[in-house]
């Protein structure tokens, strides 16, 4: 099992996986020391992978995704625990043709619930 690593000290932490076997990509940490990051989520498939996000108390949890998503990646993260990403979608219902379209995302820490920045408003 592929397990992605935080230094401490001179101190390796295993920050664990989400289920897959091939690799773990930390992106970024916070001053909180919260890790987010993407990783793949099915033994043996590399190209299957969600984002993640890692605390002390409670490890490395997936972040989930939106309707229709195919992989997700958690790419920066700020004090507020606020998480952007992004997340790639099948831009057509084509079977066996791996037609997909990216789009940024925001992850919020209080939902759990990832947004289309192009839908936000302030």
């Amino acid at each position: 099992m592929a397990h992605a690593v935080l230094w401490q000290n001179g101190i390796p932490i295993d920050l664990g996986n989400i289920g897959g076997d091939v690799w773990n990509t930390p992106t970024a940490i916070n001053n909180q020391g919260i890790v987010i990051g993407f990783a793949n989520t099915a033994p043996g498939i590399a190209r299957t992978f969600e984002a993640f996000i890692w605390t002390q108390a409670d490890g490395m949890k997936p972040l989930g995704m939106l309707p229709g998503d195919l992989r997700s990646e958690a790419l920066g993260i700020n004090e507020k625990g606020q998480v952007v990403g992004s997340v790639q979608r099948r831009a057509a219902p084509l079977p066996f043709v791996p037609v997909a379209k990216q789009q940024v995302v925001r992850h919020e820490p209080t939902d759990g619930a990832w947004f289309a920045l192009s839908a936000l408003r302030r």
